[in-house]
């Protein structure tokens, strides 16, 4: 079997091992609970000449119009000169006479000039908005829920990917069938294709491999004869406008003698779940050292892949993301991008990098560094990461394990990540924060509950929407929510 097969299963293994780790504790009665405790803080700095030239009053009279409960925040500093403060700056004239004193608070959501902050939950989940008008829109949709039913359509437990794309249609793949995928109208609730690598589909793909349809044939006749197991099957998708492209990998014998195994990749194309086609993907330009992985993205009619080698050196740059180029139908190799490996995974295992994609940004699964495709700069970004992931860790104690991402999505400024992270008694959250790229802020983070919720990413047709998928009485549905 060839490295890049055994790396395959590797991260197959460790992924379905911190999946386990997950455990379920909230329940969606707590989660509603949470839902209904919002409010809106005003930080509030006396003598600050912003309050008459940014006409700050006015907005408080916008909110008292539409009955907004609000309370003004201050520093515990005024707190001997509140009585004054309400006095001179006519603060008991607005419908909202409450005030918070707490250094900590202002200090976490005062942003100069001014800026208002929205508390939602028990466990003070939050986001802080520079623009009244945005807030006060974000409150009108906060408690808006929308449901999908799926209908007879029942998504299994050993679903391992779920891909959802404008509210219309969706992707479901097992993790144990993962030579088929499922493709669902959203419009009808109904399965519309079950969609499969057919002999017509693989003869493409090893035809586009082996050039000449003799040793294609020959080669697919081999394999099948061996009965070997996953040897055609799809690995990742991701959508791209309204297709979505889905890269698989094919096993062969190399040497019938020796049974001695490769694999190569291919790239497929669907739309509506239709086959359109697929392209090669070639390593014959790739240094000689680095084996492709099937994680990809594509940005700019590019493809990007995650790239290893089986050995880090220690007197030159070690890559793990290239470029890729569609040259007369094929992604031909074109340069490395000039990403360090990150120091974090120099004790994991540098094969083990995951990665995360959104537009031109890309992270890792356990480190807190925002990549640029373009500009191929790295930005460390102020969220918790972790400080030890060892291989012991790894494979044997999940209370190592602080943050796994598993989604991230961008529309600069704003980016949302979504992560498990486990505390320190080994207990899982599924949690998002939103987060300002330009001002390297957290400006909003929440927990979505664990139990009941197989599948939790944003809805990248409408930034700032989330979607999980329940289980209620043995039928699947989607339910999506505004959280920031």
């Amino acid at each position: 079997m060839n490295i890049i097969r055994y790396f395959q299963y590797i991260i197959f293994y460790i992924a379905i091992l911190i999946s386990n780790a997950q455990c379920r504790a909230q329940h969606t009665k707590e989660y509603k609970q949470e839902q209904e405790h919002v409010r809106v803080l005003i930080p509030f700095v006396p003598g600050n000449c912003h309050l008459c030239n940014e006409k700050f009053y006015e907005k408080l009279k916008v909110l008292d119009i539409k009955n907004i409960p609000y309370a003004f925040l201050l520093s515990e500093d005024f707190s001997e000169d509140l009585d004054y403060i309400k006095k001179e700056y006519k603060l008991d004239e607005f419908k909202s006479h409450q005030f918070v004193l707490s250094t900590a608070l202002f200090e976490k959501y005062y942003l100069p000039p001014q800026s208002y902050a929205l508390e939602f939950g028990t466990d003070s989940h939050y986001k802080i908005y520079d623009n009244i008008d945005v807030l006060i829109e974000d409150l009108k949709s906060f408690k808006v829920k929308d449901t999908l039913d799926l209908g007879s359509y029942k998504i299994k437990k050993s679903a391992s990917i779920i891909m959802m794309s404008n509210r219309e249609q969706m992707y479901v793949q097992n993790a144990v069938q993962t030579n088929t995928f499922d493709f669902i109208d959203l419009r009808t609730g109904r399965q519309q294709l079950k969609v499969s690598l057919t002999p017509q589909h693989l003869f493409n793909n090893y035809l586009l491999n082996f050039k000449d349809s003799f040793t294609a044939v020959s080669k697919l006749k081999e394999v099948e004869a061996e009965g070997i197991p996953k040897r055609d099957e799809f690995i990742l998708f991701e959508y791209v406008k309204d297709s979505i492209y889905a890269t698989s990998m094919h096993t062969y014998i190399q040497n019938m003698k020796d049974s001695v195994l490769r694999s190569f990749y291919t790239m497929n194309l669907y739309k509506d779940g239709v086959y359109c086609g697929s392209r090669a993907i070639s390593d014959e330009r790739l240094p000689d050292d680095y084996y492709i992985l099937p994680k990809f993205h594509i940005y700019n009619n590019a493809a990007y892949f995650a790239v290893v080698k089986m050995k880090l050196d220690k007197d030159k740059p070690n890559y793990f993301l290239a470029k890729f180029e569609l040259e007369n139908g094929t992604y031909q190799f074109k340069k490395f991008l000039q990403f360090k490996v990150p120091p974090i995974h120099k004790e994991v295992g540098y094969q083990f990098i995951d990665l995360r994609f959104s537009d031109k940004y890309c992270m890792t699964t356990i480190g807190n560094i925002l990549y640029d495709l373009e500009t191929e700069e790295a930005t460390s970004l102020f969220i918790p990461v972790n400080e030890r992931f060892g291989f012991s860790d790894l494979m044997n104690n999940f209370k190592g394990i602080n943050i796994l991402i598993k989604r991230m999505d961008v529309q600069y400024p704003n980016l949302l990540i979504t992560f498990c992270s486990i505390d320190k008694s080994g207990k899982g959250h599924n949690k998002i924060l939103a987060y300002n790229i330009e001002n390297n802020t957290v400006e909003g983070r929440f927990e979505i509950p664990l139990e009941h919720s197989r599948f939790i990413n944003s809805d990248n047709s409408r930034f700032g929407y989330f979607l999980w998928v329940p289980e209620k009485d043995n039928n699947d549905y989607v339910v999506y929510k505004k959280m920031f």
